[in-house]
């Protein structure tokens, strides 16, 4: 639970600039395919089923590695794995261009999971390690840049890449921006430091990535399956099972890629929550709102990337802003306020029609996008706040990978929903309008069938009924699906209901200023005299951020053995 003073790192702000240079790359070289999948699927010759394996792929290794490798460089150093996840993904990006079938990137997608998987939560732990706690929020709001300038960026940049060169060629524009990023946090990240003696945990690690690995195959594919078919339920128990193995591997391990301590912890169950319903409720709305906008409103596909740039734009702008409101308000009123902002955006986005004027969706996605940024850099900051600088690591990739997980949960629960609300509505349209037009629909389901072998053999009354038919199943739909999408956004308005509970239990250590014991001055004094004054600056700066009330010797010493082992030795 160290929290540096402003004097330990001097360079920390170009730390950050590297840290957000590295995490800019990924972002963007993800954000460029967002166009992408049609001409893959052409050159490939795969179908969508199997073109669907390409982001369960990515998402596997992406979600499940996060904790493992933060704990990893928590021993071996963060720097060295950031910069080697980097260059993973910018292979990855290169064996993606040479792919030769759908297998093989799929294959090649998975390594790039493996390189992004190391870049996210080892960025947070760095902001922990180098800022100070009253820094710490607008460190992670400035990196958090990234994760809304990228997506505003890449879809329109991949588009322009896809018509020129094709899909190929964004591969490899992918691969020059990595192999430029890699520059950065090489000069400007300094190595953290590491325990002298490490020890992994591979039998954790193991059911870790078998237990959360499962759970993500059987909640990506649990739609395309069935909920209860044979191969979901199989993966849930499965996952169960593995848990179940993961927590007693942990009970014994002396240094857990899982740590215990942290599901006890109020704080982090519930910034855990919050971010993955937030998570939840951004992916499922981003996944349908392209479709509202297509199939109800009538825009073209390739308008759908620049329609959604209100929503991407503002999480840029917005995200540093809120980590200065961290600063100043603390993480649980400031994840609130963006979990209250994101209820509010989405309960009145469910009441959007088939005629609601542009602007309207544009400016609710606007304050969505503003409310997403605002509600999740505190909760870094938070989780940061309340660990030990040699558990940074395993701290962030755990709360990264619960994050992550949100995103699948909910486009599986929101497009489940929407799909058995839409058919519904429709029914119900359908049996309301036809019987007042005069149109008997039992009887013409067989009209429907010989329609389908060709209309030569139908009298023209008949012709004229399937032509009413067709017209009344039209404005069903239409009906139906808007009915089911206004459903849908308002259950993840609820979501971010819960959200908004679960950031109001987010507690902070208090500012506290400390208090000295006798025994804790003496271990002060045998600092040396001219970093005497900037040691007990960070001693205090360390209880502040712990709700440390009286400084200890232990404290005392374990701060300068911390400071001992980052100066440079001879």
């Amino acid at each position: 639970m160290n929290s540096p003073s402003p004097d330990e790192h001097p360079g920390r702000w170009q730390q950050l600039l590297a840290l957000l240079v590295g995490t800019f790359s990924v972002a963007l070289s993800l954000s460029l395919l967002f166009s992408a999948t049609p001409r893959i699927m052409a050159d490939l010759r795969a179908d969508l089923t199997q073109v669907a394996w390409l982001s369960i792929a990515y998402a596997l290794s992406f979600t499940v590695l996060q904790p493992i490798w933060g704990r990893l460089a928590d021993l071996y150093g963060r720097k060295r794995f950031f910069v080697g996840g980097l260059a993973v993904f910018t292979l990855g990006a290169a064996l993606c261009a040479l792919a030769w079938d759908v297998g093989s990137m799929a294959a090649f997608r998975f390594l790039q999971g493996v390189g992004a998987a190391a870049v996210f939560p080892i960025g947070m732990a760095f902001i922990g390690e180098a800022f100070p706690a009253e820094e710490r929020g607008r460190a992670m709001g400035v990196w958090g840049i990234a994760g809304g300038a990228a997506p505003a960026i890449g879809p329109t940049l991949g588009g322009a890449i896809l018509d020129l060169a094709g899909w190929r060629a964004i591969y490899w524009f992918s691969v020059a921006i990595g192999l430029l990023s890699l520059a950065a946090p090489l000069w400007l990240l300094r190595e953290s430091a590491r325990p002298g003696k490490a020890r992994v945990d591979y039998a954790g690690s193991v059911a870790l990535f078998a237990s959360m690995g499962a759970l993500l195959l059987a909640v990506s594919q649990g739609r395309a399956w069935g909920w209860t078919s044979a191969p979901t339920l199989g993966l849930a128990a499965a996952s169960l099972l593995g848990l179940l193995l993961l927590l007693a591997i942990e009970r014994r391990s002396p240094a857990p890629v899982f740590d215990l301590a942290l599901a006890r912890s109020r704080l982090f169950v519930a910034a855990g929550l919050t971010a993955f319903v937030t998570f939840a409720a951004l992916q499922g709305t981003l996944f349908l709102l392209p479709f509202f906008l297509m199939d109800v409103q009538g825009y073209s596909g390739a308008m759908v990337g620049v329609l959604l740039l209100p929503f991407f734009l503002p999480m840029a702008v917005a995200s540093p802003l809120a980590g200065a409101l961290a600063d100043r308000w603390g993480a649980r009123r400031t994840a609130a306020a963006g979990m209250g902002l994101a209820t509010l955006a989405l309960g009145l986005l469910s009441r959007v029609q088939q005629d609601t004027p542009y602007w309207v969706i544009a400016g609710l996605a606007l304050v969505l996008g503003v409310a997403i940024a605002v509600a999740l850099p505190p909760l870094g900051k938070a989780i940061m706040g309340a660990v030990s600088r040699s558990r940074m690591g395993a701290a962030s990739g755990l709360f990264s990978m619960v994050r992550s997980l949100g995103g699948p949960f909910g486009v599986a629960v929101l497009a489940s929903l929407f799909a058995e609300r839409a058919a519904t509505h429709v029914r119900e349209v359908l049996s309301q309008r036809a019987p007042a037009l005069g149109l008997d629909l039992r009887a013409l389901a067989g009209l429907r069938e010989l329609a389908q072998q060709g209309t030569a053999g139908l009298s023209p009354e008949q012709l004229q009924q399937l032509a009413r038919l067709q017209e009344v199943q039209g404005q069903a739909r239409l009906a139906g699906m808007t009915a089911a999408f206004g459903e849908t956004f308002l259950v993840a308005a609820a979501l971010c209901t819960l959200g908004l509970v679960a950031a109001l239990l987010v507690r902070e250590a208090p500012a506290t200023s400390p208090t000295w014991s006798r025994e804790a001055l003496a271990t002060l004094e045998k600092f040396p005299p001219h970093v005497r004054a900037r040691a007990r600056r960070g001693i205090e700066a360390v209880a502040r951020g712990t709700g440390v009330l009286v400084v200890t010797p232990a404290l005392a010493g374990e701060i300068g053995r911390s400071w001992r082992a980052r100066q440079p030795q001879p």
